[in-house]
């Protein structure tokens, strides 16, 4: 019995613990956050950390011709002060992928993004940069195809430090 209750206290305070970090499990000195939005949609990603995407995805439908427009933020949720690099993939046969600095105008960082990388400069613990992707399926792709796009952030200290998240689009019919 007494050590059921150590365990309740031990989870107790690390709930606590938790929620007075804003939910970061995860103390490490360098630790990238990725996180996807849609317009009129909430954050996926946050305080999750994988190379897959996985519970870091959104989903948009587009017609032959249109764009869909999925906002990112990338954090430093590490400890100490440092710059992620973000990669991401380029568009497949019948998609235009293009990745921006900042959620309205910016510059476009796509060939840097689908290159060797874009660095974000230096983020203080809890600082982040916003990115925007745009997937635009060309005219007359195919009903039904999808385009799944990996972006993924990477501590610049600690390569093997990473987070990503996926935006998949895929082409609808109209009407």
């Amino acid at each position: 019995m007494r050590g059921l209750k150590l365990n309740a206290r031990a989870s107790t305070l690390a709930l606590i613990c938790g929620a007075l970090t804003g939910g970061q499990r995860d103390a490490a000195p360098y630790r990238p956050d990725t996180l996807i939005l849609l317009y009129g949609t909430t954050y996926r990603g946050d305080n999750i950390y994988n190379r897959t995407g996985a519970h870091q995805t959104k989903f948009d439908r587009v017609i032959a011709g249109g764009k869909a427009v999925y906002r990112l933020r990338v954090e430093n949720d590490g400890t100490a002060t440092e710059a992620l690099r973000v990669t991401g993939a380029a568009g497949a046969q019948g998609w235009i992928v293009m990745y921006y600095n900042a959620w309205t105008g910016g510059g476009n960082i796509t060939e840097r993004v689908t290159g060797g990388g874009w660095g974000t400069g230096l983020l203080a613990p809890g600082m982040g940069r916003e990115i925007r992707v745009e997937v635009r399926a060309a005219p007359g792709t195919p009903v039904g195809l999808n385009q799944v796009v990996l972006v993924t952030a990477t501590s610049v200290h600690r390569p093997d430090k990473q987070d990503a998240v996926r935006a998949v689009t895929t082409v609808a019919s109209v009407g």
